[in-house]
């Protein structure tokens, strides 16, 4: 089997079931989730899933991909942001306890 985990995410062809061409067309959190987890092994932990999250938005998200993503989270975000800080936004919010939960939700539908 192809070790995926030395590949930069964009490097990642897509499977025929997720409808998109790229990472970088997954309009939502939802979307990456599942986008990334279709490529992993069905046994990857949720905490090893999420910190795959996490270095993509840090490494390899543009910034229309972290806009749609702030977007499609705007019920659970109470604070404002502007261009300078949709990163830090993102990724506080994944990594609060809030938004964890919210993953872990995703991806129990996802696993199961």
């Amino acid at each position: 089997m192809i070790d995926l985990s030395m590949l930069s995410l964009n490097d990642i062809t897509p499977i025929q079931d997720t409808g998109y061409n790229c990472i970088l067309d997954c309009k939502t959190i939802e979307d990456l989730l599942y986008y990334i987890y279709s490529f992993e092994n069905p046994n990857i932990s949720f905490e090893e899933l999420h910190d795959k999250i996490i270095d993509y938005y840090i490494l390899e998200a543009n910034d229309e991909c972290i806009s749609n993503h702030l977007i499609s989270v705007k019920n659970h975000i109470n604070t404002f942001y502007d261009d300078e800080n949709k990163l830090n936004i993102i990724i506080n919010f994944i990594s609060s306890p809030y938004g964890i939960e919210y993953l872990k939700s995703i991806f129990n539908t996802i696993k199961y």
